[in-house]
Formats: C-alpha cells, sequence, structure tokens
C-alpha cells in the first residue's frame, strides 16, 4: 500500500509541473519558464573596434543575472503578466497590429528573453548590433518588443528568416526582448488562457485517485 502511494504522489507531482509549465498568465502563450534561450545563430556589430559577445538568457534563468538586470526582466514579466491588451504597452504595435489587420485581442507573447553583452568595456561608441537567433517557435510571428528605459519599443528591423526559423534584427542597445505572435482562430498556436490540457489532467489526477482506491479495496479484503 505504501508504494502504490508513493506511485499516487509521484504523478500527482509530474502533473503538477507540467500544470505549470504550460499556464499561460496574462498575455503570454504559455509561461515564459518553459521556454529555453533562443540560440544565437551570429551578429557582428558595425564598429571594427569592438570585440563584445553577446549573452541570451531565458526567464528561467534570470537568476544567473546581475542584481540590477534581473529586477529589470522581472519588471518585463509583470509589465506582460498584468497586460490585458498589449497594444496599450506600446502604440506602435498597435499601429502594426491594425495595418496587419490582427485583432489586439489575438496578440500574445510566445517568448520573454534578455540580452547583454560581455568583454567590451566601452560600447557606447560601437553603434549596432545586426543579430541572428533561432527561439523554439515563430509560428505567428507578428513583431519583436524591446523593454527601453522603462518603455516597450518596437524593433522595426525584426524579420522571420531562413524558411521560418529565424529572427533577425538590429540594435543598439540590450534589455529583455518579447516576442509578439497572432493567436488568432487562424493560427496553431493555443488562444492565451486555454485550459484544455488542464482539464486532461484533472481527469488523469481522479483516475488515478479511484484506480488507488479500488486497488486499496481489494488489498484490504485480501488481507482480512
Amino acid at each position: 500500500m505504501k508504494k502504490l502511494l508513493a506511485l499516487f504522489i509521484a504523478l500527482v507531482m509530474v502533473i503538477g509541473v507540467n500544470l505549470t509549465a504550460i499556464a499561460a498568465p496574462g498575455k503570454f502563450v504559455s509561461s515564459p519558464s518553459g521556454n529555453s534561450a533562443p540560440e544565437l545563430i551570429e551578429f557582428s556589430n558595425e564598429s571594427e573596434d569592438c570585440d563584445a559577445d553577446l549573452v541570451i538568457t531565458p526567464y528561467s534563468e534570470r537568476h544567473t543575472l546581475p542584481e540590477e538586470m534581473r529586477q529589470k526582466f522581472e519588471e518585463a514579466y509583470k509589465d506582460i503578466l498584468e497586460a490585458t491588451d498589449l497594444t496599450k504597452l506600446c502604440t506602435a504595435l498597435a499601429t502594426l497590429a491594425k495595418d496587419k489587420g490582427i485583432p489586439a485581442g489575438d496578440l500574445a507573447i510566445s517568448d520573454l528573453f534578455d540580452i547583454y553583452y560581455i568583454n567590451c568595456g566601452d560600447h557606447d561608441d560601437h553603434g549596432y548590433f545586426d543579430i541572428v537567433i533561432k527561439p523554439e517557435a515563430l509560428a505567428g510571428f507578428v513583431a519583436l518588443l524591446h523593454l527601453k528605459n522603462g518603455n516597450w519599443e518596437l524593433v522595426k528591423s525584426a524579420k522571420v528568416t531562413n524558411n521560418g526559423t529565424h529572427l533577425a534584427f538590429r540594435v543598439d542597445d540590450f534589455s529583455p526582448f518579447a516576442i509578439v505572435v497572432d493567436t488568432g482562430e487562424s493560427s496553431d498556436l493555443p488562444q492565451t488562457g486555454d485550459n484544455s490540457n488542464i482539464a486532461l489532467y484533472i481527469v488523469i489526477m481522479v483516475a488515478a485517485a479511484i484506480s488507488l482506491v479500488v486497488i486499496w479495496k481489494k488489498s484490504k479484503k485480501q488481507s482480512d
């Protein structure tokens, strides 16, 4: 019986972890804590004197950042978590969505990550970086947002390349970035707040509990 109870507890813990990973708070498609860092494919700086290297950090590893950067990262997360309409965070995104005919309610964040540079003591005069990354997914890509000086800005240069697998963009400053996608009916992405998987896990938990009770009763009868 103890073994059965331990198995049931393990099952509940596994389901609980999955529920946390698939939860879609605020205007996130799913929790950014479940995403790995986008792969850095290549980058270059317009200054030949710049020796900087780039580091990309996913939200799940924010604790590895210096305190000030971590706080900015968490502020970015909070902005999106509390948002009911992403276009309210960035007026340029509102214009872009209108031009594309995408309802504001269909916009969501599929990935949130931070980029910073190292090995360059004086980057202020080194200008722009041209960057190419490979996120986990770019389906339904609409825009790339950048939190700069407390305000969300649209990275106008951002475009999907390499048959929809890479994202190329040009920036001269670093901090948190967020990928905006279309989750409308024509998209393959789940709607924000989609609870279909949660319902499935609940059914599994109930079934497991019933099975445990049945096995316990049988075991009790046999012992009697």
